[in-house]
């Protein structure tokens, strides 16, 4: 066999995933690809909610159901999406469990987490064994990620086609990507030395072939299906129904059925039971055994089902067949499948005719990952060189002696009972690495994984036995039922359960379980009040509370006295007119010219953690953590022994503290409180000062920014508190019933001080007498006033809008950390709902006068150097923060976001323009910013060029005043960071020289983060129409009297490129060249910029299809989201355009793929479906479905002066998903809230609007639904 330096992997489940961490720990190949036709890794452990497919008999009794579909003659190339069902739905449901020890389970090297449901330990104790599906799809994940491994994979990419060619003796892999319906699949090739397939055996069902069935499944297509299909118990309610099936998919189904189900649940059995479990789930009196069924009539109207001994059943709903899979291999043509296995596989791996291709799980495992580990590890060492094969002769004598002694059938890939041998032979095959050489080690086997094994089967027996004698005693027919249903690789986890399981309100995220603190991003729950942001990680007796403070930052004049906001120290305007000159002749250029350094730039950074230490608790029962968004409070609570122990915790704007109590039925055992900072230079000072502890730090020797943080301890009702001090911490002696404390904390940095008077110093009073003050009054308040001043505040912002949707799933059941780690398209308004309200939660607790703005993670990082900086970019990120802010209800927290602007960026940014851009004339700043006034350009041009920041944040500016109607707002705020923007793009503007049409242009620009250093980039140009339009529509209210700077706008605006140019294949143009490539997937949408957020295009010429049918070819050639970095904001942005398009399911679908694909179990967007956090799809949800709940459009100002009707349209793309919810105080231009409901079937038939504030501009709206109906909102 020729040396392998390229392998191509199949599969990212529990198989494929060792297998590239067994290729990759090799370091033997220059080439590993894998290839996932799912979204995501995990492999029949991903959980979706898809739509039931009609089973179509004739195919899958014949086991020739997934037949290869036809490929290209050409490739690359594009087709239209796929129609054809391939079996990739989802095996999960809600309350899927292992059925086997996660110990026993687990690879060698890595243990399956202790994360333990409360469903299981209601059912199996404290101690259970069992993992709920999601802890093991994120445990395959996490192995796959490890060490960059998920850069190797293809997501959404199925392997078509896999041959080897004889010429070339490579494996030739024909590759489609996967497009959304009615979009466009993408095919290529590539060549490989070897293929390991690990897409596993569990995709295609197998029906058997019974007399009448296709006509049944003909009249009533939803109520025949597979276990496979199978989604809980809800939707069989009252129904009669008939189980198809003795092993384990089948129990689990018919034990899952009892309480729901007509009783008694018919169980068609032949005998056959699975060899763990027996048939104790078939012994339960509500459920009734049935031999093989004979035949089923569902002729006039009958529906009955005949069976071998001569009974039936009439008026049978459903018939759920659990009744196995079919090997499908239908890229394989010249692998040939025997007696539904894959035959001349030697040892299960090896497939005879070439020994380098390697299957991998192609048996009945039983120890499953361990299995799959030792295949891949041998797998590996043979296709490295560093394993050999026996000779081939005796690899077939090992497959005639096995069919000789287990037959040619199923049992011939069942391990049980051999596993030892095995595992054995496998280790043997594989060998170890030599001292100092790579490779994965495999330990020897382990009887006590086996015993292990066992004992957990006996375990499920015994619980099944228990039920059982429960209700033949009581002769109890409806319980409680929790289970599962399948055998998934390891199998599936059947349980029931007589006690009623707690649940949160429907505005709360709860977990049943702690978070994690090496995943503190991804399972904590965040709290905030502007300024402070906490994050508890709810750990049961070591807690640990992650603290930020939003001022505290290194770098900037706190790191250097010579820092300058990015700006150069002598002037490089003289480069403009070269830079024009150069793009004008020949299209493109650069400004390589105005290009610099940008030290001391800084970074955002983790304060310090609060921990929260009670010794070591035993006996943990009854745990549960949640965060009520109706309320802005954290709690926990869990028992343990017989005490009762209840957290809770919340951030304060009123008093500008976080508070955190403890408090217990009993007593409370001893407390230990600290405050920990990592920093090392220099080191922070920790000290203990009666019942308070203290940190102080600087982030730089001697000149760096002070921050001082303090907590102090209260236990109401003791006199004992003067001096709890013990070293640096605080400790409480063990019997108190109740303690509580408060974190106050601050820095010394001062916007208002980042302006030339005070030398750009951004400094201030040093805080630690403020911070000391602050803790000293909240500590003099009860517990019960800060809480209730806390829930007063916050509510009353909070309640100002509310938006309600149905909960079809029964979710509110169900753990938040759950439904978000399982979230799956289509969707799931519960959840699409909870995020919405978690949107709006998060802007309040980032956001608060006072406060900076929310950056790129909002106001939570657990890092001393959080990715990109934790700092402002203004290209898309921290616009779409503010989207909805305005509509919803909260447009009075959008203070910190003008004071930003006008403290941090209009100082600097003046001179910005003058050293870069030779104009004196108002300010500028780029698309990076920190809180220190970096203003200048920073990084390479396609990110640093980008000075139509000023343009796109005064639409903002407009914004606000647009649906507050705040003059004297606008006057004295708004209006000044408008017109410096505008000023700035007066003095910028040039006549087009290339095209010389008369029209003035921006030269240079680049789109952001995109193409060419170029002119008239659509997106600037459709900004700064906007821009002079705002100014003109709102003169009279800005109180200017600056008639020349008037007549200048309006000069210019006439002869404006207003950046709508439609190109030579339909697209919206993102530059005035015609020079976009089709089907260029790039994240942004900046030439759409002008269809939403803006509104030059979605209002001004929303009525001109050729416009519209431009804007839609170019969202369907940009793609989905995902092809770019798979970013959750370009998703959103997506969803919001097509919202206004009135496509309803594109719009629905980009929502749900950005929340199944980068929503974290606490609700945390993202970057790419895993850290780095970044808060922007949060809050661009919010605004996405805003768009679909209503269409709103600004008028332009020519418009609005010639009294053009302002039209509403309510409905615009709300889905069907979403049928008879309502929405309560949407906010409307102009002033104004409305509020409607809608049908189920998503078309608003009730409204009612309250317009007082418009004065006698009332009759200037008007609303309409979807369709163009007119609609009486009259109060």
């Amino acid at each position: 066999m020729s040396p392998i330096k390229s392998v191509a992997v199949i599969g990212t489940g529990p198989a494929g995933a060792i297998a590239v961490d067994a290729l990759m720990q090799e370091k033997a190949f220059d080439r590993v690809r894998v290839f996932e036709r799912q979204e995501k890794a995990g492999g029949c452990w991903v959980s979706r909610n898809e739509k039931q497919v009609p089973l179509d008999v004739d195919k899958l009794s014949t086991r020739t159901a997934d037949a290869p579909i036809p490929i290209p003659s050409e490739l690359p190339a594009s087709t239209p999406a796929l129609a054809q069902h391939r079996f990739t739905d989802s095996h999960i449901y809600p309350n899927l469990h292992t059925n086997v020890d996660a110990s026993t389970m687990e690879y060698s090297q890595e243990s399956i987490p202790a994360i333990r449901s409360e469903m299981s330990i209601a059912l199996h104790g404290p101690d259970t064994p069992f993992r709920h599906h999601t802890v093991i799809r994120q445990y395959i994940e996490d192995l796959l990620n490890r060490n960059g491994y998920q850069d190797l994979v293809e997501y959404n990419t199925t392997v078509e086609r896999a041959v080897k060619n004889p010429k070339t003796g490579k494996w030739e892999l024909i590759l489609r990507r996967a497009g959304k319906p009615g979009g466009y699949d993408y095919w290529w090739s590539e060549s490989f030395d070897a293929l390991v397939v690990a897409s596993g055996h569990y995709s295609v069902p197998f029906i058997p072939s019974i007399p009448g069935l296709k006509e049944w499944i003909g009249k009533y297509p939803e109520n025949v299906l597979h276990t496979k299909q199978y989604r809980g118990p809800e939707r069989y309610r009252g129904k009669k129904v008939i189980t198809v099936g003795a092993s384990v998919s089948a129990a689990d189904t018919a034990v899952s059925l009892i309480g729901s189900a007509q009783s008694p649940i018919h169980a068609v059995v032949r005998g056959r039971y699975n060899p763990y479990f027996g048939d104790w789930a078939f012994r339960h009196p509500s459920i009734s055994r049935k031999p093989p069924i004979s035949r089923v009539e569902s002729g006039n109207g009958q529906r009955t089902v005949y069976f071998e001994d001569g009974t039936s059943v009439s008026d049978v709903d459903y018939i759920i067949f659990g009744t196995g899979f079919t090997w499908a291999l239908p890229y394989l043509p010249d692998i040939p499948t025997r007696n539904n296995r894959v035959p001349d596989l030697y040892l299960h791996i090896f497939h005879q005719s070439d020994p380098t291709l390697a299957f991998l799980g192609a048996v009945g495992a039983g120890l499953t990952f361990k299995i799959f580990e030792w295949q891949a590890v041998a797998a590996a060492r043979v296709l490295a060189g560093k394993a050999q094969l026996p000779p081939l002769e005796e690899q077939q004598k090992w497959e005639q002696d096995r069919i000789a002694k287990k037959g040619d059938g199923p049992a011939f890939s069942t391990i049980n009972p051999d596993f030892r041998e095995y595992f054995e032979t496998l280790r043997q095959l594989a060998g170890e690495p030599k001292a100092g050489e790579p490779g994965r080690v495999l330990p020897p086997f382990e009887q006590e994984w086996l015993d292990v094994f066992n004992a957990g089967h006996e375990r499920r027996i015994r619980m099944w036995q228990k039920a059982n004698e429960a209700a033949a005693k009581s002769k109890l027919t409806r319980f409680q039922a929790a289970s599962s249903h399948r055998m998934l690789i390891s199998g599936s986890s059947a349980a029931f359960c007589a006690l009623a399981l707690p649940f949160a309100a429907a505005k709360s995220l709860w977990s049943d379980s702690p978070g994690n603190y090496s995943s503190f991003i991804t399972t904590a729950f965040p709290l905030g009040n502007g300024r402070l942001g906490a994050m508890p990680i709810g750990s049961y007796d070591k807690e640990i509370v992650n603290l930020n403070v939003d001022s505290l930052w290194r770098g900037g004049p706190f790191e250097s006295p010579t820092y300058s906001g990015g700006n150069p120290n002598v002037s490089k305007a003289g480069a403009l007119p070269g830079i024009r000159e150069w793009i004008f002749q020949n299209g493109t250029g650069n400004v390589s010219a105005l290009l610099g350094e940008y030290p001391y730039y800084g970074s955002y950074q983790v304060l310090a953690n609060l921990t929260i230490d009670m010794g070591e608790l035993s006996d943990i029962n009854e745990y549960r953590r949640n965060l009520d968004l109706d309320s802005a409070l954290y709690s926990d609570h869990f028992s343990t022994g017989e005490t009762y122990i209840e957290r809770e915790a919340f951030c304060s704007y009123p008093d500008n503290v976080c508070v955190y109590r403890l408090s217990s039925n009993s007593s409370l055992p001893e407390i230990t409180f600290g405050l920990e900072n990592q920093l090392t230079s220099p080191a922070p000072n920790v000290s203990c000062h009666g019942n308070s502890i203290s940190l102080y730090g600087q982030t730089y020797p001697v000149i760096g920014m002070i921050y001082n943080a303090r907590v102090t301890v209260v236990v109401p009702g003791s006199s004992n508190t003067s001096d709890l001090c013990s070293s640096s911490t605080v400790k409480v002696p063990e019997g108190e019933k109740e303690v509580f404390l408060v974190f106050a904390a601050d820095t010394n940095y001062e916007a208002s001080n980042g302006n030339s008077k005070a030398s750009f110093s951004f400094k201030g009073e040093n805080p630690n007498m403020k911070v000391l003050q602050t803790a000293t009054d909240a500590a003099k308040k009860s517990y019960s006033a800060l809480k209730s001043s806390h829930v007063k505040d916050y509510q009353g912002v909070f309640n100002k809008f509310a938006l309600t949707l149905p909960d079809p799933n029964g979710s509110a059941d169900r753990p938040t950390t759950e439904l978000l780690s399982s979230y799956s398209q289509p969707g799931d308004p519960y959840v699409e709902n909870l995020l919405f309200d978690y949107g709006r939660y998060l802007f309040i607790s980032s956001s608060r006068p006072g406060s900076l703005p929310p950056n790129l993670q909002g106001l939570w990082t657990e890092s001393y150097s959080p990715a990109w900086s934790g700092d402002y970019h203004a290209n898309i990120n921290l616009q779409m923060n503010h989207w909805a802010v305005d509509q919803t209800g909260l447009g009075e927290l959008t203070e910190p976001l003008w004071t930003y602007m006008a403290e941090t960026w209009m100082p600097r940014g003046a001179e910005t323009a003058e050293l870069l851009y030779g104009t004196s004339e108002g300010w500028v700043t780029h698309d990076e910013m920190n809180t220190f006034g970096h203003t200048a350009m920073k990084d390479v041009a396609q990110w640093a060029d980008y000075p139509a920041t000023n343009a796109w944040m005064s639409h903002h500016v407009w914004d606000h005043f647009d649906y507050s109607q705040d003059s004297a707002w606008y006057r004295e705020t708004g209006y000044p960071i408008l017109k410096g923007a505008a000023q700035f793009w007066l003095s910028q503007l040039v006549k087009d020289e290339y095209f010389k049409d008369g029209t003035l242009v921006v030269n240079p620009c680049n789109s952001p983060e995109h193409g060419p250093t170029t002119f008239g980039c659509t997106h600037y140009q459709q900004l700064i129409w906007e821009l002079f339009d705002h100014v003109l529509q709102g003169w009279t209210a800005s109180g200017d009297d600056d008639t020349s700077f008037k007549n200048a706008i309006t000069s210019k605006f006439s002869t404006l490129d207003p950046g709508i140019h439609i190109g030579s294949w339909g697209q919206i143009q993102e530059w005035k060249l015609d020079i976009d490539v089709k089907n260029d997937t790039h994240r942004h949408l900046s030439n759409l910029y002008g269809w939403y957020p803006g509104y030059i295009i979605s209002s001004v010429h929303g009525s001109n299809k050729t416009i519209t049918d431009a804007v839609e070819t170019t969202l369907y050639s940009r793609g989905t989201g995902v092809e770019d970095s798979n970013t959750g904001w370009a998703k959103v942005w997506r969803s919001a355009c097509w919202a206004l398009l009135n496509v309803t399911d594109e719009a629905y679908s980009e929502l749900s793929l950005a929340i199944q694909d980068n929503f974290a179990e606490n609700g945390f967007d993202m970057y790419s479906g895993s850290p780095p956090f970044q808060i922007d799809a949060n809050f661009g949800l919010v605004g996405a479905m805003v768009q679909m709940l209503i269409r709103d459009s600004d008028r332009s100002s020519a418009d609005a002066s010639a009294g053009k009707t302002q039209d509403v349209l309510l409905g615009p793309a709300i889905p069907a998903a979403w049928g008879g919810g309502s929405v309560d105080g949407l906010r409307l231009r102009g002033g104004g809230v409305v509020s409607f409901s809608w049908n189920d079937s998503g078309v608003v038939d009730s409204c009612k609007a309250d317009l007082s504030a418009r004065g006698s501009d009332v009759s200037q709206v008007k609303f309409y639904v979807a369709g163009g109906k007119a609609i009486n909102c009259s109060s």
